[in-house]
């Protein structure tokens, strides 16, 4: 067994993830470890042909074929979306007007980007999701702060179906998926069920394994995050934006995708669709990975790049903890075959008069999410309190126990135990000091 098959196992025990599939790059060489089954109902092994569903993975494909459609002069990212879907209304009028496909593509449009609804499985889906999202409440200045924003991705599918005449599935069968030989690879159920395919799982309260529902998303979150695909057909993506387009894009635009187009959560930047985080050598140097991820219902992936050494890893995971487990397995892969690590975080000795400021209810915009942060024997701790997410799942997975926080610098809060260990919280004030938002998975949360 190697020292990556003995980490896998690993880490399937301890949160209990019934199949994974991990392929590595690295300098041309593929590397391949595909452990457990597809269901644990019905079980097949998981191999690297496989079908896990990507999730949001999806956006950088999204982005992908747009910076096709700059190429052939047809989209020009910082003109006004309007320009291309005059139709478009948001919450906010003048954002309507100036909103441009950058702001899309980096997620500083402003308004509450969780939106999920079913507009049916006929071809005019993301134009019915289009005229839904006015609903969504502005709540950041366009271009002011960086926030999660699912359905800015749904807008820019749109624009790639009018610009082009077709259906964004057509469009990205004929611009990525045939041209890279990603034969697998589709947006709909019925395409990936004639193939060997995993279903999300989930643990209820009694620690019992559950089929996460429904399989998929609706068509409309196409270009959101429906794709699907296996760990073999990613790599052979991952190759266009660490070799340099491989013909889909010109190697202008792969670098374009990675430019620094807004200041992300954390000490992250993010570029054209791309987040990128730096790492550190033995020696402190800074090494920038470029990634994303995706979580959709009870499956969770990881994907990222190391340009500079060219190097690439995807993780697909079948259960709703696979979060979990491709984050511990990211940095174990990191450093063992680049020697990077995460920069290490500073711990606040704070007193508990100096906790208690950030103790409080913060409560998310789109599905009423809470985020309970309290002091308990001198000690910060947060629990999540579940919202409403029928529009994305009838099974809920049980929310994870309270876990103990430690104050960091820059005020962050560092989950220290428990399943989520790790997992960043961080706190924003405004010019005059007050506290506005709590941030934390990519969502704002305002205090109650």
């Amino acid at each position: 067994m190697t020292d990556l098959e003995h980490k896998l196992s690993e880490l399937m025990a301890r949160y209990r993830v019934p199949g994974v599939a991990v392929g590595i790059l690295q300098d041309g060489v593929e590397t391949y470890v595909c452990e457990g089954v597809t269901n644990v109902f019905d079980p097949l092994e998981v191999t690297r042909d496989t079908l896990f569903q990507v999730a949001s993975n999806t956006k950088t494909m999204t982005g992908t074929l747009a910076m096709r459609l700059v190429e052939e002069g047809k989209l020009e990212l910082d003109k006004p979306v309007i320009n291309y879907l005059p139709e478009l209304k948001l919450a906010d009028p003048q954002v309507a007007q100036t909103a441009t496909m950058r702001h899309l593509f980096n997620h500083t449009g402003g308004w509450v980007g969780d939106l999920f609804g079913n507009t049916g499985d006929g071809d005019d889906a993301l134009q019915k999701y289009v005229a839904g999202v006015d609903k969504m409440p502005q709540i950041t200045p366009l271009g002011s702060l960086w926030h999660y924003n699912n359905a800015g991705f749904g807008i820019a599918g749109r624009v790639i179906e009018v610009l082009t005449g077709k259906t964004f599935e057509q469009v990205a069968r004929d611009m990525l998926f045939e041209p890279l030989g990603m034969e697998r690879s589709s947006f709909f159920p019925h395409e990936a069920i004639l193939h060997r395919h995993c279903v999300g799982h989930f643990l209820d309260e009694c620690e019992q394994f559950r089929i996460s529902k429904p399989w998929a998303f609706a068509r409309a979150v196409g270009p959101i995050g429906r794709v699907n695909s296996t760990v073999c057909e990613m790599l052979r993506y991952a190759r266009v934006h660490l070799e340099g387009g491989l013909g889909v894009i010109s190697p202008e635009s792969v670098q374009a995708m990675q430019q620094v187009t807004a200041k992300g959560q954390l000490d992250d930047d993010f570029g054209v669709t791309w987040w990128m985080r730096d790492l550190l050598d033995k020696d402190g140097n800074r090494i920038r990975a470029i990634l994303h991820g995706g979580a959709a219902n009870g499956q969770m992936s990881a994907f990222w790049l190391v340009p500079s050494r060219n190097f690439a890893c995807v993780i697909l995971t079948n259960a709703q903890k696979g979060g979990f487990l491709h984050g511990e397995l990211n940095a174990w892969i990191n450093e063992q075959y680049l020697d990077l690590k995460a920069p290490e975080p500073k711990a606040v000795n704070a007193s508990e008069q100096e906790l208690r400021v950030y103790v409080g209810k913060y409560v998310g915009h789109a599905f009423g999410t809470t985020v309970e942060v309290y002091l308990d024997e001198g000690s910060l701790w947060h629990r999540i309190l579940p919202g409403d997410v029928s529009s994305v799942t009838t099974t809920p997975p049980p929310p994870l126990p309270p876990a103990r926080l430690e104050l960091l610098e820059n005020e962050r809060l560092h989950i220290t135990e428990g399943d989520g260990k790790g997992g960043k919280l961080e706190i924003l004030r405004d010019t005059a000091g007050q506290m506005v938002w709590l941030r934390t998975g990519g969502r704002l949360y305002a205090q109650r």
